[in-house]
């Protein structure tokens, strides 16, 4: 009976070191790029209290999928219509100065004493620029009689920054974000924009146990709970 005790315990010392070294992996999750780098560090450590290694990559929407498919991270935070989102996020327009009330496109439209270049732009963001947000904010655009180049995709945060702080532009943002960067925010009349965010794994596991170590922090992170509201999933 030696023999066979001996493979046994073999065995049981094997299977304690896979399920450590398992608890040790790390996870790979793709975020999305201007997040506040607190809360994201509040993701991280909740991830470690749940005993978890999380190693977080920022990236725009189209690139966090790629990132997915091509099993460069194991989850992701998937930029979805807000009806198909674990959590959903109010966009509205934000700017250097104050906008009483809700703010409708044809406000923006140029009137016939100054020129369309000296009209206010109106920057999306590239975390925005994803068909179910892109398309029906030009549509509408294009409906109130905005000038073609009035709307546009920026660069970058940064750079929609700086020209809504040089003159009368807006960006599209969360009242989150508008805080965090001291703009004034107002809502949007029409049409309404509402980010959708899912988290989504390569493996079904890997789901419930990063909502469970990380749902609260990672929804804070994304903007929930201010100007914000639960999305249409469980």
């Amino acid at each position: 009976m030696l023999e066979p005790a001996r493979q046994v315990v073999r065995a049981s010392e094997t299977l304690l070191l896979e399920v450590e070294e398992a608890g040790l992996r790390s996870l790979h999750l793709a975020v999305p790029t201007g997040c506040d780098v607190r809360e994201l560090a509040a993701v991280e450590l909740a991830s470690r209290d749940a005993g978890m290694q999380l190693v977080l990559t920022e990236a725009e929407p189209r690139v966090r999928a790629d990132l997915l498919t091509r099993g460069r991270v194991e989850a992701q935070v998937a930029a979805v219509p807000g009806a198909d989102g674990d959590w959903t996020v109010t966009l509205g327009l934000a700017g250097a100065l104050p906008r009483p009330g809700r703010v409708h496109l044809d406000q923006l439209r140029p009137s016939g004493r100054s020129p369309a270049s000296e009209a206010a732009h109106v920057h999306l963001l590239p975390e925005d620029d994803v068909p179910h947000l892109r398309d029906p904010l030009f549509a509408a655009a294009e409906s109130a009689g905005l000038g073609v180049a009035q709307i546009s995709v920026t660069t970058s945060l940064a750079a929609a920054l700086a020209s809504v702080l040089a003159s009368t532009d807006l960006v599209v943002l969360s009242e989150h974000e508008a805080r965090r960067l001291d703009l004034a925010w107002s809502p949007l009349a029409h049409p309404p924009l509402t980010r959708g965010y899912a988290l989504t794994c390569a493996m079904a596991s890997d789901s419930a146990r990063l909502r469970a170590a990380i749902g609260t922090q990672l929804a804070a992170a994304l903007g929930v709970g201010l100007g914000s509201q639960p999305g249409g999933r469980p």
